[in-house]
């Protein structure tokens, strides 16, 4: 009888993924403690400058600015699929 074994490309991804945040996760974690300041700001700066980038180019879709529920609703929507696929990945383990 033989077997067959699943290949699942997501669970190889994150076992390598994983090996290298394992590898360099050593030399970040001290230079982190060393500027926890420094990091932080520049992570904030960077989430801020994401979002304006968002809110610029969704300024300039007209169809947006004139049903602003559009956006909310596709929000919504993306949220409850990332659940989803989340709540069946974690079942799938």
């Amino acid at each position: 009888m033989e077997t067959k074994t699943n290949y699942d490309p997501t669970e190889r991804l994150e076992g390598a993924l994983k090996t290298i945040n394992d590898n360099t996760g050593l030399k970040t974690r001290s230079i982190l403690k060393k500027y926890p300041i420094t990091f932080s700001l520049l992570i904030t700066f960077s989430l801020v400058s994401i979002l304006h980038g968002f809110e610029l180019v969704f300024n300039k879709v007209a169809f947006i600015q004139n049903n602003p529920w559009v956006l909310i609703l596709l929000g919504l929507a993306i949220l409850i699929i990332t659940g989803s696929v989340y709540k069946a990945l974690e079942n799938h383990k």
